[in-house]
């Protein structure tokens, strides 16, 4: 049907015909019939939490505050059998999978990169398998290269995925960490385009400024079904489940953020640019992104804590430093003529 040749119907009609409500098989993040993206940077934990989910759905059962529906899982990955051989051994011997046999696997790579003929052989596949629940993980492994980059070549890429959704009325779970550190399910390359093609984008990260033995992350969804989700979950010492502390603030990242920024800020000699402020930032604490940073001082210039100098041009950048804080150049007469530059970096 073309754009200019449109049907309507009123709204009892589109009650009466409409399909059923959503079947969640993992409460807030899987829906059958729809696609889910999994979004977190690299080695954040996401495959021990689908893992964890994986196993959950021989039985049923809760994972992460949501509830999880018995389902038949077929997973394809670019790990190996010795990759996920403990995985499951942990999880058989913590009783959360007893056996397994609901998990078809796929665990052999693409011994190069993918074509888009590949991919669309790759999702027929797919087809062939009975299950409930698709995992691709990672999407990018499968994907030709480069297909994240522009929001035509993320329509083609998601388009089959939707096709084998609706076919087997199945969920499909894709998992993707971002090209660029510290951009998350909401905002990562393609731009808008996967909000658009995708029903749920879920996302697993650190809590701010948390250390790397931190067990805890934030998780996250927002979707074509409410409610949206944002809790504290915490991986158990067997590695087999999580403990969600409803309780928990998220603590403005900004907050924990500044105090960081204020101590370089202070020891500065001069005034800082945003590559400054990034290369000057202590190894003891986890280091924003250029973005997230970028952020923070717009909201500290906001709040009165920073002052901004410079024109935000090549021979002129933006400074930053604290109000009212003065500078010296050493081994320079008070009447030396300082260039712009000069004046800009010391005031």
């Amino acid at each position: 049907m073309t754009t200019a040749a449109r049907t309507f119907k009123s709204t009892s009609r589109l009650l009466a015909e409409a399909g059923d409500p959503p079947e969640w098989l993992w409460a807030n993040f899987l829906v059958r019939g729809k696609l889910t993206l999994l979004t977190s940077p690299a080695k954040e934990g996401k495959t021990t939490l689908v893992s964890t989910v994986i196993a959950a759905m021989e039985r049923g059962g809760s994972v992460a505050g949501s509830a999880v529906a018995p389902c038949r899982v077929a997973i394809v990955t670019e790990e190996k059998d010795n990759d996920w051989k403990p995985r499951c051994e942990l999880l058989r011997s913590a009783g959360v999978m007893p056996t397994g046999d609901h998990v078809a696997w796929s665990t052999d790579p693409y011994p190069a990169a993918p074509t888009w003929d590949d991919w669309n052989l790759f999702i027929a596949s797919l087809a062939e398998v009975p299950a409930d629940v698709y995992v691709i993980d990672p999407l990018l492994h499968f994907l030709p290269p480069y297909a994240e980059n522009h929001s035509s070549t993320v329509q083609r890429a998601f388009d089959p995925l939707r096709g084998l959704a609706e076919r087997r009325n199945a969920a499909v779970l894709s998992i993707h960490h971002p090209s660029e550190a510290g951009k998350g399910a909401f905002n990562f390359y393609g731009g808008s385009a996967q909000k658009r093609f995708v029903d749920i984008l879920a996302e697993l990260k650190r809590l701010p400024h948390a250390g790397l033995q931190d067990r805890r992350r934030v998780l996250s969804a927002i979707g074509r079904y409410p409610p949206a989700v944002q809790r504290v979950i915490e991986l158990n010492a067997t590695f087999s489940g999580y403990t969600v502390h409803p309780d928990a603030i998220l603590t403005d990242s900004f907050e924990a953020g500044w105090v960081v920024m204020k101590i370089v800020l202070e020891d500065a000699t001069e005034r800082l640019t945003l590559k400054d402020l990034m290369d000057e930032w202590p190894p003891d604490y986890d280091a924003p992104s250029r973005t997230t940073l970028r952020d923070w001082i717009e909201r500290a210039m906001k709040d009165g804590l920073v002052e901004r100098f410079g024109k935000g041009r090549r021979q002129s950048p933006y400074r930053y430093a604290l109000p009212g804080k003065k500078f010296q150049r050493f081994g320079l007469p008070p009447f030396f003529d300082f260039e712009q530059e000069d004046r800009e970096r010391y005031g």
